[in-house]
């Protein structure tokens, strides 16, 4: 009955218009079709970078977790540095991480990129409050490849958590990570 009663509230209340213009730029049916089969190469995402920072994007900030990739010589690949570069260059991209919400004994331990620790929230008055605040624990780490996270402004979680009738309404605002907190993408 809460759910149902939350949805209804929202209905009623209909859509809030944006403060400020938002553009989302999506991989949809149409652009699959246009550029070719996801996942689009990494000089393809710099491009996308380039052009939405001539057009003055405020804030790029990209939903799609981009894992290591090395090239067959265990190298980075040139497409990573041109991402690398282009998100460096705009001054305002934003990648994901993501965390696995479940223990599970066969993950080895991800160690935190320094990209991904100094986008953890440090400094509270008191962290023993923060630790009764129950908030989401994350057990596994997917963080986007060091090298192009690193040419980032921030990182923020993709994290979402189903409500009792599998729909999503919300996602947590902070997700505490080995003791540390970490934001959404959105914040």
């Amino acid at each position: 009955i809460e759910t149902a009663f939350l949805d209804t509230c929202f209905k009623i209340r209909g859509a809030v218009k944006p403060s400020t213009p938002v553009v989302i730029v999506a991989v949809d049916d149409n652009s699959v079709f246009t550029y070719g089969r996801w996942p689009w190469s990494r000089e393809r995402m710099a491009t996308l970078v380039d052009k939405l920072s001539k057009a003055k994007a405020s804030v790029i900030a990209f939903d799609i977790v981009f894992p290591p990739i090395k090239d067959n010589t265990g190298r980075q690949s040139h497409g990573d540095k041109l991402f690398a570069r282009a998100a460096k260059e705009s001054g305002n991209v934003i990648f994901p991480i993501y965390f696995r919400l479940k223990p599970d004994k066969e993950e080895a331990e991800v160690p935190i990129p320094q990209s991904v620790n100094s986008s953890s929230f440090l400094l509270f008055d008191d962290i023993q409050y923060m630790k009764e605040l129950n908030l989401p624990k994350g057990y596994t780490l997917f963080p986007t490849d060091e090298i192009l996270a690193a040419g980032a402004s921030g990182v923020g979680h993709v994290n979402t958590i189903l409500d009792k009738d599998n729909s999503i309404r919300f996602e947590p605002l902070i997700i505490e990570y080995r003791e540390q907190y970490f934001p959404t993408l959105s914040i």
